[in-house]
């Protein structure tokens, strides 16, 4: 009986190959389950937070759930059956490529557009996670030989749900496109500066290598791969209802404006009667002595509650940091023991179409936390619009108003002073130096693992929740309370880039 010595040579080099791939693919992530370290890629963490190791290490990141682990093992088999032994260079060089252009794609459609283009702007284009070998196989499978055409659009939807990333697949598929593309006319050019053969030459021969067979998966399978993207395009972010045990009320902080008094009541009435079919509680603050468009609409609102300053404040520089330390002071006397919350807003930032479930969503999961000792703020505007803040933040926050606006402040002389909406946003924010430093929060080193995967990496560390766009508009800029500001009309208005969107102290409502 005879051996084929070759074919047990050409096996047991093959399992040997196997089980070192099995090795790489593995054995860092068990190496990183031990050391307890999470190492998930998000072009958030590269942009705001300098996470670039993770870059480098996320395909061995520890899957976020069983459905996330379910795609690993899929990945593996694929892998270790149909992908070519020596690609898993070439897949780890695609991941940091891949990596890099959505920490690029991150970057344009938040910041960058993000502004004054809302319909560019895209929240999970930031904030989607990306981890494991699932991308790069993808790229590999669609240039290898002898792969069903079938296998890549399947295993592109079974990836993309399992792990619930459509950015990540989406990317990878955009990019393979690109290199089949390049690759076919790079071929189609050498091809072409080839020296035509003779006949002898052409005919093979048994030293003549053969080339290998071109790859199964056409054009059309990789199209096909698009289909798997399709629903989220259809999914609308999840609201929250009002939560029962809160009570909020909004202050609105007047200012006369130095235009006609009509146009003065007309902006501010406006930004009223959008909030009104919500009915919340509202109240109307000023620190104007003199205030005609305010006096006007006191009498057609007689059900809310106007309250103006007339108080003599010698001992400060009259300013909106007093504006708005007055305002504070006042609404904790008279609204402050029914009241746990109040939303901050200046006259000229009415609500946008629509959006009250927004505020509703941000107010139940700020009391959610405050029911459980976790007391958060909410932002839902911009400068000292649209802030939701608890009352036990209001001493805090009318001392350090007071301590900007006094003549003779124990702040030293060559300190920067800031502005108001600063000071307000960089105390709830906890900021170093702002006087509010709180002990950090909870931040999990490992992912939870759950049974569906979630987009992105939980956010509920941050001492914030905002919007991911504005959900107040800006309808003020042309008749602005200060004489010496630029108009701006155009800008601050619905949709557009919450400003601290991307920021790591922060957790985020998708609007």
């Amino acid at each position: 009986m005879m051996v084929d010595v070759d074919w047990i040579e050409v096996t047991v080099w093959r399992r040997r190959i196997s089980w070192t791939t099995l090795l790489i693919l593995c054995g860092p992530t068990v190496l990183l389950y031990h050391l307890d370290l999470d190492v998930t890629y998000t072009p958030r963490g590269t942009l705001y937070s300098g996470q670039w190791v993770q870059i480098l290490l996320a395909p061995w990141a520890l899957p976020q759930s069983a459905a996330s682990l379910l795609s690993r093992i899929l990945q593996l088999a694929v892998q270790l059956t149909l992908a070519p032994v020596h690609s898993l260079a070439h897949q780890y060089i695609f991941w940091i490529g891949l990596a890099l252009i959505r920490t690029g794609l991150g970057f344009v459609l938040t910041r960058s557009v993000g502004w004054a283009y809302p319909a560019l702007f895209s929240h999970w284009a930031l904030y989607e996670s990306s981890s494991g070998w699932g991308p790069s196989l993808m790229a590999v499978l669609s240039v290898t030989p002898d792969v069903p055409p079938a296998l890549l659009p399947v295993s592109m939807a079974a990836s993309c749900w399992l792990e619930n990333r459509p950015w990540t697949y989406g990317t990878a598929l955009m990019l393979s496109l690109f290199l089949r593309a390049f690759n076919l006319v790079r071929s189609s050019r050498s091809m072409g500066k080839d020296k035509p053969l003779s006949t002898e030459d052409k005919l093979p021969t048994s030293t003549t290598p053969v080339s290998p067979p071109p790859s199964r998966v056409s054009l059309k399978s990789l199209l096909l791969c698009i289909l798997p993207l399709v629903p989220y395009t259809l999914i609308t972010p999840s609201r929250s209802p009002w939560p029962a045990t809160a009570t909020l009320d909004i202050l609105i902080l007047s200012y006369p404006r130095p235009v006609d008094i009509e146009l003065d009541a007309k902006i501010i009435s406006t930004t009223i009667d959008s909030y009104l079919p919500h009915n919340p509680s509202i109240s109307i603050f000023t620190h104007a002595t003199s205030h005609p468009a305010f006096d006007q609409l006191k009498d057609e609102y007689p059900n809310l509650s106007f309250y103006k300053d007339t108080d003599d404040h010698h001992e400060d520089v009259q300013g909106q940091a007093l504006h708005l330390a007055e305002g504070f002071s006042w609404w904790l006397k008279d609204r402050g023991a029914d009241t746990d919350w109040v939303m901050l807003i200046e006259d000229d930032f009415p609500l946008c179409p629509g959006r009250w479930s927004v505020v509703e969503t941000v107010m139940n999961r700020l009391e959610s936390d405050r029911l459980n000792g976790d007391i958060r703020s909410g932002f839902i505007g911009t400068g000292g619009s649209g802030l939701i803040i608890h009352k036990s933040y209001l001493p805090i926050l009318i001392h350090l108003l007071r301590l900007h606006s006094a003549k003779n402040s124990i702040l030293p002389s060559d300190v920067h002073r800031r502005a108001p909406d600063q000071i307000v946003q960089d105390c709830l924010l906890g900021r170093p130096s702002s006087l509010c430093e709180r002990k950090p929060r909870d931040r999990r080193s490992i992912l939870p693992f759950s049974l569906f995967s979630e987009r992105g990496v939980p956010q509920d560390n941050g001492n914030m929740i905002i919007s991911s766009r504005l959900v107040l508009d800006h309808i003020g800029g042309m008749a602005t309370t200060q004489h010496a500001k630029a108009f701006n009309s155009d800008k601050w208005r619905c949709g557009w880039r919450h400003p601290f969107e991307g920021d790591e102290q922060v957790e985020v409502v998708l609007v």
